[in-house]
């Protein structure tokens, strides 16, 4: 009772997580719900759930999420926060931000739905190796693109 007054609690709190959850359940049960209809039109053939099937649609419903959700605001963040963290002023930043969030966008647009297409391909004890690689390269490339686009502070920022 506890543990659900916690969850409960938690998706007041976090609205975005109860949003994401409840888009991905929802999606969940409209593809059972497909598969159902499918079994009945197909009368005389008697299959069971394809719970694989249901399973990829809401990986590339999260996928889909965060690409559109999380991804351009943990990127904007990020060259906000590098611009900050090199001692530039916020206009500063926010230039470096513009010219560097096309490349960026395009490029994490083609690496995540990929490398969570692999993620979800391998067997669950890999996963986590697999995505920590993946992000050592992604934040190699992030890195490479704030040193390229808009010059970094030369000396350290006045204190």
């Amino acid at each position: 009772m506890a543990a659900a007054r916690g969850v409960q609690l938690q998706l007041r709190v976090r609205p975005l997580i109860k949003a994401a959850a409840t888009s991905s359940l929802l999606m969940a049960v409209g593809d059972c719900a497909r598969q159902c209809v499918q079994q009945r039109v197909q009368q005389g053939q008697t299959r069971q759930m394809d719970w694989q099937s249901v399973a990829r649609f809401a990986a590339i419903k999260k996928s889909a999420v965060g690409q559109l959700t999380l991804f351009p605001t943990y990127t904007s963040a990020f060259f906000l926060a590098m611009g900050a963290l090199e001692g530039l002023d916020f206009s500063a930043s926010t230039a470096k931000l513009a010219a560097a969030f096309p490349t960026a966008a395009v490029t994490g647009t083609l690496f995540w739905p990929a490398a969570n297409l692999v993620t979800f391909s391998l067997a669950p004890e890999r996963r986590m190796a697999f995505l920590g690689l993946a992000n050592i390269a992604w934040s190699s490339f992030l890195s490479m693109v704030n040193s390229r686009d808009g010059e970094p502070a030369s000396k350290s920022p006045q204190v």
